[in-house]
Parts: C-alpha cells; sequence; structure tokens
C-alpha cells in the first residue's frame, strides 16, 4: 500500500507553551497586502523566533519541485521525500524495467522494496485474515443490532394507554426497592446506598427507553404531531435527569453527557426563533461583538468600479452564529470545516489569525468523563497556550487598528470580531458565551471552557451564574428578557437543582408522577411522607409529588379504565393510601350493581394490600349476599371485614330460623383469614357449638353432647329460648344414656333445676311446648300441648339424675 506524506499533527502534547507553540504568534505583517502569509520557522535563527513571511506565489507555472510553505511547527528540511509504491501491485520484471529510468534516489526506494517483498506478502495475507474475522465479527454484531432494534419496535406502545400501562411495572419495581428500605426501619433521611441507587438507575433507563420506543413508533407511522411533540419535550426532560442522577457515580464529570444529551435532544437547526432573539445582535456600542450572520464575502470590496470578473467571483456566506453556537455545543470538528471551508475568501490578515484560532480548537483536548490526573495536566496545559494565543491576538489586533482607522475596510474588520468572539467562546469568556448562544447552549459552552470538571452533583451554582449573566445582558443592552419556553425552563430548574420548581413549571401529571417517584426513591429530592397511616376518614398534608401521584392515579382509573394500576399509585403513600383508595373507589362502590364487580374491587385492594379499605369492601359484599340470602358467603365476608357485630346478628338470624322451622343451616368452614374473627363472635360460636351438639345427638354421643352443654350453658350467647333448648336436650341425653356411670353430677343437676326454674319464671306461655315439639319431632316423640307438662317431665328426669348421682357418691 502506497505511503502518503505525514502531515504535522493538529493536536498538541502536554508541554509547556515555552518549548512548543502549537498555534503560532501573532504579529505584524511587513506590508498591507491581499496575499496569503504563514508562519515558518527561521532556520537561520535559534530559539523559536517566528515572523510573518510572505508565502510562494500561487502561480500556475511555479515549479512543482519549489518547496511549498509548512504549517505552523514543521521543521524545514532539505531531504528529498519520495513517495513509495505498493509493492503488491507491481511484478519483479516490471521493477526491473522501471529502474532503469529511475533516479538514483527513486531507485534506492524500489530496490529497499523488493528487498520487503517477501515479509510484506506474509504481513499481508495475516492482515487481511485478520480483517476477515473482524469483518465475520462485525455482520454477527450487526446482526445482533438488528434482531434487537426489530424486538424493541414489535414491543413499543402503540398508544397513550400502553404507555402508561408498560411505565406502571417499572413504576411498580422502584417502590419496591424503596418498600425494602421502609423495611429496615431506617430514617427518611438516611443515605440511600450507592447500590440500591444503581439498581434505581437501571429501572429510570427502561423509562427512557419506553419513551424512545414510543417517539420512535409514533415517527415511523405518522403519529399524531402533538403526541410527538409531547413525548419529544418528555424524553428531553427525563433524559436529562437520568444523566444528572442515575448514571455513573457522583463524581463523573457531565460535560460529556450534557453535550450528547443537547445536541441529541435539541438539533442546532430546531432552535426557535425566540431562542435565537437573545443572541441574534449585540449593542452596537460593544466594539468587541459584532454579529453578521452571513456575509459575502466575495461581494464587499467597497469599492463601486470594480471589474467584471472580482464581480462574477462565487458567493460564500459565513454563518459565523451556527459556528459559534457548534463551539458552544462541542462540536468543535464541525466548527473548523466550516471556518475552513470560507478561509480562503477572507484577508490574508484575517487567515493568519483564523487559522490560528482552528490550530488552538484542534489542540483542545477530548472531553473528560472522571476527573483524572492526566486530564488535569493537559487541561491545565490548554489553558496556558489559550491564554498566550488570546494575548498575541489582542496585540496583533492593536497594532492594525491605526492603519485601518486611514483606510478602513469594514468588512475586515467585522470577520476580525468575529474571530475574536471564536477566541473569546475558546478561552472562557462568560459574558461572551452567555451573549452567543440558548441557554442550554451557553450552560454546555461554560461547562467545556470554562469549568469541564464539574461532576453530576455540581451543576446548579453554573447554572444560577449563568441566569445571572443573561438577565444583566438584557438589562444592559435594554431588551426585554426573552421567556424561555416551558421544556427550557424546565430543564433549567433541573440543572439548578430545583425540584419543585422543575415539576411545577412542567405541569403533567404522567412525568411528574415518574419523574418525582424516582427521585424521591433514589433521595434526591426529599420524601415529606412520615410512612404514618392515618385513618381512613382523615388526609395528611405530604409532599406535592403525592398529590399529584393520587390525581394522575385518578385519571386512568377513570379514563382509561386502568383501576388496578390506580391503586397501585396510590399505593406509594405511606401516610394516605387508605383514605385516597376509599376516596377513588367511593363512587365505583356506590354505583356498583352487582356482586362481580365488588370481588374484583375487592381483589385488586387485596394486591396493595389495603387493609382498611378491604374491610369496608367486604362489609358491603357481605350486606350483597345478606340480602340474596346467601348466608355462607355474607358470613365469609363478615369474618374478612372483622366486624364481629354483624356476625353475632348473622347467627342470631340464623337460630331464629332454627326455632320456627327446625332448620339448621350449615356454618362456613374457617379459614385462617376467617377463623380469629368467628371465634371471636361468641354467637357464631354458640350457633357453631349447638350444630355439633344436634351432631351428637343424632349419633347418640351423649357422653360428647353432655360435655358440650355443659360449655354452653356458661354463656349462652343466643337467643332467650335457646335456654329451653338446652335443658330440654339435657333432658334427652339423660333419657337415651343407657351407661351407668352418672353424666351430669350433683352440682350439675341442681344447677339445671335452677335454670328450668328461672327459665319458666322468664318465658312466656307455651314457649316451652313449642320449643319441645320443635327438638322432639326431630325424634319422632309424642307431642305434649302445654308447658306444664313439658316442665314436669323435665324435671322428673333431672330429680332421676339427682338420685343417682346421690347414691354413686
Amino acid at each position: 500500500m502506497g505511503k502518503s506524506k505525514k502531515k504535522s499533527s493538529s493536536k498538541a502534547h502536554a508541554v509547556p507553551p515555552s518549548k512548543q507553540n502549537p498555534v503560532g504568534t501573532f504579529d505584524q505583517a511587513p506590508s498591507s497586502s491581499s496575499e496569503e502569509f504563514e508562519q515558518v520557522e527561521n532556520n537561520n535563527n535559534s530559539d523559536d523566533t517566528t515572523n510573518w513571511t510572505k508565502v510562494g506565489s500561487t502561480d500556475s507555472s511555479t515549479d512543482d519541485n519549489q518547496q511549498q510553505s509548512l504549517p505552523p511547527n514543521t521543521t524545514t528540511t532539505t531531504t528529498t521525500t519520495t513517495t513509495t509504491t505498493d509493492i503488491t501491485d507491481i511484478t519483479d520484471t516490471h521493477n526491473t524495467t522501471t529502474n532503469e529510468n529511475k533516479t538514483p534516489t527513486e531507485t534506492i526506494t524500489t530496490t529497499q522494496q523488493s528487498n520487503e517483498s517477501t515479509s510484506s506478502d506474509s504481513e499481508t495475507d495475516q492482515q487481511s485474515s485478520i480483517n476477515k474475522n473482524m469483518n465475520n465479527e462485525d455482520e454477527e454484531n450487526k446482526a445482533l443490532i438488528y434482531e434487537r432494534i426489530s424486538a424493541l419496535r414489535e414491543t413499543a406502545p402503540r398508544s397513550r394507554k400502553e404507555l402508561y400501562q408498560r411505565s406502571y411495572p417499572i413504576f411498580a419495581k422502584i417502590e419496591h426497592l424503596n418498600n425494602k428500605k421502609k423495611v429496615t426501619q431506617l430514617p427518611y433521611t438516611y443515605s440511600i446506598s450507592s447500590i440500591r441507587k444503581s439498581n434505581i438507575g437501571k429501572y429510570v433507563k427502561e423509562y427512557t427507553s419506553l419513551l424512545f420506543q414510543y417517539f420512535e413508533w409514533l415517527n415511523q407511522n405518522d403519529g399524531d404531531k402533538d403526541e410527538k411533540a409531547y413525548i419529544c419535550d418528555i424524553l428531553r426532560i427525563w433524559d436529562l435527569c437520568e444523566r444528572l442522577h442515575f448514571s455513573g457515580n457522583e463524581d463523573d464529570t457531565i460535560v460529556s453527557d450534557l453535550v450528547d444529551w443537547l445536541n441529541l435532544h435539541w438539533p442546532s437547526e430546531e432552535a426557535s426563533t425566540n431562542d435565537l432573539k437573545r443572541f441574534h445582535s449585540f449593542d452596537s456600542d460593544d466594539e468587541e461583538l459584532v454579529i453578521v450572520d452571513h456575509d459575502d464575502i466575495s461581494n464587499r470590496s467597497g469599492d463601486d468600479d470594480q471589474d467584471e470578473s472580482s464581480t462574477s467571483e462565487t458567493k460564500i456566506f459565513v454563518d459565523w452564529m451556527l459556528i459559534r453556537r457548534n463551539l458552544l455545543r462541542g462540536n468543535i470538528s464541525e466548527a473548523i470545516q466550516m471556518l475552513k471551508a470560507c478561509i480562503d475568501t477572507f484577508s490574508s490578515d484575517n487567515q493568519g489569525c483564523l487559522r490560528r484560532i482552528i490550530k488552538l480548537a484542534e489542540s483542545m483536548p477530548p472531553l473528560p468523563h472522571n476527573n483524572n490526573n492526566d486530564y488535569l495536566t493537559q487541561w491545565q496545559t490548554w489553558t496556558l497556550i489559550r491564554t498566550q494565543v488570546s494575548d498575541e491576538f489582542e496585540g496583533f489586533s492593536s497594532s492594525i487598528s491605526t492603519t485601518e482607522q486611514q483606510d478602513p475596510e469594514l468588512n475586515d474588520r467585522r470577520i476580525r470580531k468575529e474571530i475574536n468572539v471564536l477566541l473569546k467562546i475558546l478561552c472562557g469568556d462568560e459574558k461572551v458565551i452567555s451573549k452567543v448562544g440558548t441557554f442550554l447552549e451557553s450552560f454546555v459552552g461554560m461547562l467545556i471552557y470554562c469549568e469541564p470538571s464539574r461532576t453530576r452533583t455540581e451543576t446548579a451554582t453554573l447554572a444560577e451564574r449563568l441566569g445571572d449573566l443573561q438577565q444583566q445582558s438584557s438589562v444592559e443592552q435594554g431588551h426585554e428578557e426573552q421567556k424561555e419556553s416551558i421544556v427550557v425552563a424546565t430543564c433549567h430548574s433541573i440543572l439548578l437543582c430545583d425540584w419543585d420548581g422543575a415539576l411545577s413549571i412542567y405541569d403533567d401529571y404522567y412525568l411528574q408522577t415518574h419523574l418525582g417517584h424516582a427521585l424521591i426513591c433514589a433521595g434526591v429530592m426529599p420524601k415529606g411522607d412520615e410512612g404514618v397511616l392515618t385513618s381512613i376518614d382523615h388526609e395528611a398534608c405530604i409532599n406535592p409529588v403525592y398529590h399529584i401521584m393520587n390525581t394522575y392515579a385518578k385519571s386512568i382509573a377513570h379514563e382509561q379504565n386502568m383501576w388496578d394500576e390506580a391503586m397501585g399509585y396510590i399505593s406509594a403513600c405511606s401516610s394516605n393510601r387508605e383514605f385516597w383508595a376509599k376516596e377513588l373507589l367511593k363512587e365505583r362502590i356506590d354505583s356498583v350493581q352487582n356482586t362481580s364487580d365488588l370481588d374484583q374491587m375487592l381483589q385488586i385492594c387485596e394486591n396493595h394490600h389495603f387493609l382498611t379499605l378491604k374491610k369496608l369492601l367486604c362489609k358491603i359484599l357481605a350486606e350483597k349476599y345478606e340480602e340474596q340470602d346467601n348466608l355462607q358467603d355474607a358470613t365469609i365476608n363478615y369474618a374478612r371485614a372483622r366486624d364481629i357485630a354483624s356476625l353475632d346478628k348473622l347467627a342470631d338470624k340464623a337460630l331464629k330460623r332454627y326455632l320456627d322451622n327446625g332448620v339448621l343451616e350449615e356454618i362456613v368452614t374457617e379459614t385462617n383469614e376467617t377463623r380469629d374473627t368467628i371465634e371471636k363472635s361468641t354467637h357464631y360460636k354458640f350457633l357453631s357449638q349447638y350444630q355439633q351438639l344436634c351432631g351428637f345427638l343424632k349419633n347418640n354421643q351423649y357422653d360428647e353432647g353432655a360435655n358440650l352443654i355443659k360449655q354452653m350453658l356458661i354463656s349462652i350467647n343466643a337467643p332467650a329460648e335457646f335456654q329451653v333448648i338446652l335443658l330440654i336436650d339435657s333432658m334427652s341425653i339423660l333419657e337415651g344414656s343407657t351407661n351407668k356411670h352418672v353424666i351430669f353430677n350433683e352440682s350439675e343437676t341442681l344447677d339445671l333445676m335452677r335454670r328450668l326454674q328461672q327459665t319458666r319464671n322468664d318465658m312466656h306461655e307455651n314457649v316451652f311446648t313449642q320449643c319441645y315439639n320443635r327438638v322432639r319431632s326431630m325424634s319422632n316423640s309424642n307431642i305434649i300441648n302445654n308447658d306444664d307438662d313439658v316442665i314436669s317431665k323435665i324435671s322428673q328426669t333431672l330429680a332421676f339424675n339427682l338420685a343417682n348421682a346421690l347414691l354413686v357418691v
């Protein structure tokens, strides 16, 4: 492969400017001329003496072997440089033939190439193999990337509702991390660990990826214009927050990320008219800054009698505004290309100045990602160089000002002032930087050229200083302060770390909910929620983000029918979760027509652990079942609601129905959730015991029945008639028992006799008869028609048992 002559490097090494000056010096030209001037090293003098030297003629008849002018820092030598040819394309026969016509130097070069042909062939084959493997790897990587992109497109949200639905799982994962912190019972002022913050950062990136997917889908499918603008704005804000607070380490520099962010979300051509008004022109009294947005260089000679050849030259327009903005945005190579494209149209003086500006820009160290010692050394060296260049330019401009005043060339002066603006940007002049770009461009420019070592957590003071400079500039120039767009104002507040201001300026529930929640969980914003559960009937005053979250939950529930997700958002607020959940479901509960809707709401409450609201819904559901005479489900839901009073009432109703129709209803099967409540309901416990007693009597298990009656008689939590029922059942046990041992001992029998006498006095007429006939009808016994006969029968049975008890003793 033929080797081309190496050009001098455009990047400066980290050496003191006294040893090397990559941008040269500014000296006054010996005479006023339109020809090009270049700085060359004076071989006749020692040290680094430089001066302005006239470049060789540009006539087409100039000898090709004439020594050409060299860029700065290139040493002129007398050694002849030859261009070698590609050995792989030349045969030995061809080499022999051509060598006869070569000069001695060329012959030596060709001979050296022939001697190295064997090793070159081997190296070429090896390199070819490496390139082939690399190409295969590239193809595989491209295939994987394409597959990944295709998968992302297929899973991209296709509507606002899908965006909301896909956002909630991310929200839930961040909240899960936050709940782990709650379990530790640490105070909310406790610093969040770097691991937890890193995990939150991963989920925040999922938000950003989701928004990018949706935005890409809208672009590819001609989505609604307003929707695309909305998602674009959300992306700008979200991506900025991710780069500042959820990416990398806190001590990493932010300048590289913000350069990428600005150029990605705000291409220079998208700056609005309002954004450009502020720096479109400068005060005429400011001699340093005169703006020429589009200069027709070829048509500004200042002479009305110029010849036709001059007027027919191609017009070159120089967009100084775009060049400045490219510098501010960190697009240094683009700015350099624009300058090089128009440099030949300038006067010799301006060409020399501009070349030094280009050299200075090219020698700038790359933007840092962290503050390592190597970068700091490079930055300090370059800072010294740019200071020297600035001083030399100022002296050069002063030295030619007298000549320009005598024979003014307005265009040259204005161009030089533009060059001065570019130099001041590169030198980090904050006042100039604040004037020549939008707020965001100026902020990035100040980071690049003034404080590139600022970290992610140190943007506030710089943003505040820039805001003051721009406000001061507007006052000095007598201009009204241009209002920032909502998105820019939001980003401004974010850079100031004014989160309340940022979230209030961009009044969007989706952004405020998800971004605010992530910032709170990451410890960037104060929580403002003490985690104390308040009453379901009272609301606590907490962080505004949670109140917005509640409003967002209501909107997606009613507008998008996303009730489960809405309850999930509300559940993130420890203090007001129960109150807000009740308020959200209140209208739906009032309008519910069937139990299936209530079952669905109850399931949502269980999913998000709304205990108080769950009890409320269970009670409402139980009442619905009770109205439908579905006592089984009614009992279960009263028990789940921990409503003991309603369970007692339900048990009494079941016992009274037994007295009316003789049918004893089945009790519910206890579960872990309902057992505690049922056991606390004394009336339902009595119902359960009596059902068990009936089973013992039916199966002739008299001893078990007697023991159970003894327990039930201690506290009869049932309708009064069951005093009689239990006495009749006691008689049945004594009559049916064939065991020789005494079932009721003396004291127990005497207690039954006292209860019989007391009950006889308390009960109204025919109660004993009704109860006896109800119980005995189940065993096909004879029916008795008056109370006295029933009481007499019970008394005789108890007296006989008492005699037996006395005999046993």
